[in-house]
This record gives C-alpha cells, sequence and structure tokens, in this order.
C-alpha cells in the first residue's frame, strides 16, 4: 500500500504494520508451489492453527480504517484506500469462514505470493441478479450455446428466465473446410528434440492445407 503527501507519520506506521502481518500470515501457508483445495475442514485447521497471525492481519487493517475515519477533510484516494481496506477484510472472512456451499474454496502458492480464491459452481443466481435482471435487454452470441439444436441447457446453467431465441444455420462447410490432424510420431514435451520435431510436423501440416493451416 502506497501513500501520498497525506501519509503522517501515524499513517505510515499502521501501512507498515499492515505490509508486517501480512507477510507473517501468509508465511504460515505451505511452501509447496501448486493449486490446493481448501475445504471447510481444512480452512477451519488452519484458523485454529493460525488464529492470532489472522487477526492481528485483520486488526491492522482495522486500525488504518480507524485512523482514515479520524481524519478530517480527507481527500478521495484516502477514502478509496479505506474502502479497499474494508473490502479485503470482509473478503478474508468469506475465504476463510463462509460455510457457502455453493463454492469451491482453494488457495495456491507461485512464486512468492499466496492466492486465496472462492470459486462459485452454479453461476446462475450471480448472473442473474447482477446481469439480468439489472438491464432491459441482453444479448448473447456464440456459436456453442445449444446442445442438440436446444437452448436449454445454457439457459439453466446461466440463470436466463425468459429469452427470445434464434439458432442460425451454420455457415462453415466441416466436410470441405476441415482438416483432422493426428500427429503420429511426436515425442514428449519433455524431451530436447520436442521443438524441432513440432517445426517439422508444422511445415507438413502447412504443406498439406496449402498455407491455410492458421
Amino acid at each position: 500500500m502506497r501513500l501520498t503527501h497525506q501519509a503522517t507519520p501515524s499513517l505510515l506506521r499502521r501501512t507498515q504494520r499492515i505490509r508486517e502481518k501480512s507477510r507473517a500470515f501468509f508465511d504460515t501457508f505451505p511452501p509447496k508451489e501448486g493449486r490446493f483445495p481448501f475445504s471447510r475442514q481444512e480452512r477451519e485447521a488452519f484458523l485454529e492453527q493460525n488464529r492470532e497471525g489472522y487477526d492481528a492481519l485483520l486488526n491492522a487493517l482495522k486500525g488504518l480504517e480507524t485512523e482514515f475515519a479520524a481524519m478530517t477533510n480527507k481527500p478521495e484516494e484516502l477514502l478509496r484506500i479505506a474502502r479497499r481496506s474494508f473490502e479485503i477484510r470482509q473478503e478474508f472472512a468469506f475465504l476463510f469462514e463462509s460455510n457457502e456451499k455453493n463454492y469451491v474454496y482453494w488457495f495456491e502458492r507461485r512464486n512468492k505470493g499466496v492466492f486465496l480464491a472462492a470459486t462459485p459452481i452454479d453461476v446462475s443466481q450471480i448472473l442473474r441478479e447482477r446481469l439480468f435482471e439489472p438491464f432491459d435487454t441482453v444479448i448473447l452470441t456464440s456459436a456453442t450455446l445449444t446442445v442438440a439444436g436446444r437452448f436449454e441447457f445454457i439457459r439453466q446453467r446461466m440463470g436466463v428466465d425468459h429469452a427470445k431465441e434464434c439458432q442460425l444455420p451454420p455457415e462453415f462447410d466441416y466436410e470441405e473446410q476441415a482438416l483432422l490432424y493426428l500427429p503420429q510420431r511426436m515425442p514428449d514435451v519433455r524431451d530436447a528434440g520436442f521443438g524441432a520435431k513440432a517445426a517439422d510436423e508444422i511445415v507438413t501440416l502447412l504443406e498439406l492445407s496449402q498455407g491455410r493451416a492458421f
């Protein structure tokens, strides 16, 4: 977090505290790189073991918000930082303490960063509330909206209650314009000669397609 010339010594100390508590908290995650599930039981066990660091980070954010609230004539940039601090605390509470069953929780350690996420399983209600209901008209176009020539599946998955549907005939002649390519003798991608072999295959494919492969 970077503050401008509006920052007081007290604010600078609070931002430094956030840095320290954030670093200490995220260092408690496993050092192994990769993406890992973070189920309710795993989150509860993690918080039980690291509750002190979790609370310290949230309290540091809350302290910054309190400092901002006590200031007079606050510039807009400081108000935005205060709002973002509040949003982060809300997001932390959801990621670690929510029992919402419509989400899959996971974390990822990549390079020096730790990333926390909650991915919705069913997005229909979210799309209905944030996209379809607020606007009078929403137009969806794609070559893959239908299943077996019908729109029921996509309507259910996306939360579309009322819609006018139109399916147009395809313009692409698959029998005349498509070429199926199945490489037969490619080495493993980790093989040192994979790049050269792939280049040879690409040249052959371009020759067969008369340059229209791409």
